[in-house]
């Protein structure tokens, strides 16, 4: 059983996938100690993203592809959380914005004892490459879900984070605004909620490119899924486990 499974999501991510697989592997290789796993999930690509991803699991031990038919982000990455077992989960964006050395301090932290360990853009040391309209929104939605939430987490959606079992088999499943990406925001205020150790770490984070994501409406989504998380935090719709 590997004792890390890093979960990297792809649609059609043809143009990057190879080299973000390698650069992990490669630095999961030589620096790590525990046993890894990485699986890609390819949600329903129309590329050559799945056949990129079936040459790198002949290519490298350590590689795996699922393929999916459907596009959300959110459940390929728990699908794999659900179908691989393991001691801790990562979740990685295919474009890499932060440096693979970021693994180990992710992969520490859950070693230390935390349930959630997030990379985060915005903690003061941080620094992050964005586009103003990217980081005005984003900061928009943090201080939304500080309020609404009374939390003190700085980043909620960045894609670098790993998760303990206890959150896989315990949350995860709980999980209902699977779609734009926003499982994230959920997975964490829900396990803050109950009392799990969620941490950060500041990190630099440079995006490689343009986002897929039409910007405008995922923040008409997270303000309707905030609000809908905060109605099953209240009607106690979450089981505490």
């Amino acid at each position: 059983m590997p004792k890390v499974v890093i979960a990297i999501p792809a649609y059609n991510e043809e143009a990057i996938i190879e080299s973000t697989v390698s650069t992990i592997h490669t630095y999961a290789q030589e620096h790590l100690s525990d046993e890894v796993l990485i699986v890609i999930s390819n949600n329903a690509s129309v590329d050559r993203t799945a056949e990129i991803g079936n040459s790198l699991k002949n290519k490298y031990k350590g590689v795996d592809i699922i393929h999916n038919n459907f596009r959300s982000m959110s459940k390929g990455i728990l699908r794999v959380w659900r179908d691989y077992e393991a001691d801790y989960y990562l979740h990685i964006d295919a474009d890499l914005s932060a440096d693979p050395s970021y693994i180990k301090t992710l992969i520490t932290g859950a070693h230390d004892g935390a349930d959630i360990m997030i990379g985060s853009r915005r903690l003061k040391q941080a620094k992050e490459n964005r586009s103003p309209l990217r980081r005005y929104l984003s900061h928009m939605l943090t201080l939304f879900n500080k309020t609404l939430f009374k939390s003190s987490i700085s980043d909620y959606q960045c894609g670098f984070k790993a998760i303990s079992k206890k959150v896989r088999d315990h949350i995860a499943p709980q999980l209902v605004c699977l779609e734009h990406g926003f499982f994230s925001t959920e997975l964490i205020v829900v396990a803050s909620s109950m009392g799990y150790d969620v941490r950060e770490f500041p990190m630099i984070w440079e995006d490689t490119r343009e986002t897929k994501t039409q910007l405008f409406a995922s923040a008409v989504d997270a303000l309707s899924n905030l609000i809908r998380i905060k109605y099953r935090l209240m009607t106690k719709r979450y089981a505490v486990l």
